[in-house]
């Protein structure tokens, strides 16, 4: 995840959808030119993010929030599930994910 370790969460709900990891999306954004999300399918451009409690500071949700506009204007749909909800549910998480596209 952002702390430069893959999550044993994001690992799971990855290995579950079969997609990538650390999915390096390009924007036109030239102070954010890519936008790096947990896993994603770029074919149906939808992205995930798979959150611990570093989400729940101020600035990370800033962050988070820009993130998400970003995706929203390039035609991404962005999916954030936390670490517990993918530990607690893993197949809710996948139908989930799979609802969209």
């Amino acid at each position: 995840g952002g702390n430069g370790q893959l999550t044993k969460q994001q690992i799971a709900l990855a290995n579950a959808l079969g997609w990538d990891m650390e999915v390096a999306i390009p924007s036109r954004n030239p102070k954010w030119p890519v936008i790096r999300v947990d896993i994603a399918n770029p074919a149906l451009k939808i992205a995930i993010e798979v959150d611990g409690g570093s989400h729940l500071s101020k600035k990370q949700k800033n962050r988070d929030q820009m993130k998400a506009e970003m995706l929203a204007q390039m035609g991404w749909v962005l999916i954030r599930f936390w670490n517990s909800a993918v530990d607690n549910d893993l197949k809710k998480c996948v139908s989930s994910v799979l609802s969209q596209g």
